[in-house]
């Protein structure tokens, strides 16, 4: 009886540790995504809706406002704490359809930006991922 006992407490135990047991997650801080073009030059490039699509250690995580592409998209994501990959990816509205920015799509670069984040309790990160005009010199204000 007495060996009974005892492992029905190891077992209480190993659960109560995490074993099998869902556990709160961490507390984690804030990625702030932003994402737009820079006009290289007034009129000189067509205008359409962009967006930005985000994942996080491979998963979905959401998405941009769709806007003119030269308007100023942002987003921001609560995550838990400890290095993260984050990829952004342009998409574009042309056509009527939503498509990836990418040269295989017809585009000068593709349109991702991958970057390592560590978070800590309460951090909070940016990610700008500016996309530069074609032609002449662009001048990034920050």
């Amino acid at each position: 009886m007495r060996t009974v006992v005892l492992i029905l407490a190891a077992v209480v135990l190993a659960a109560a540790s995490g074993c099998g047991v869902t556990r709160r997650a961490e507390v984690g801080g804030e990625v702030i995504i932003a994402y737009w073009d820079i006009e290289a030059e007034p009129g000189g490039e067509p205008r359409y809706d962009t967006k930005c699509v985000v994942s996080v250690d491979g998963a979905p995580a959401g998405e941009s406002a769709a806007a003119d592409r030269y308007e100023r998209k942002e987003m921001s994501l609560r995550l838990p704490a400890g290095e993260r990959l984050i990829v952004v990816e342009g998409w574009a509205l042309r056509g009527g359809r939503w498509e990836r920015r990418t040269q295989a799509n017809g585009y000068p670069q593709d349109h991702r930006l991958e970057k390592k984040v560590d978070l800590g309790a309460g951090d909070t990160q940016r990610i700008n991922f500016v996309v530069p005009g074609s032609g002449g010199t662009i001048r990034i204000p920050f």
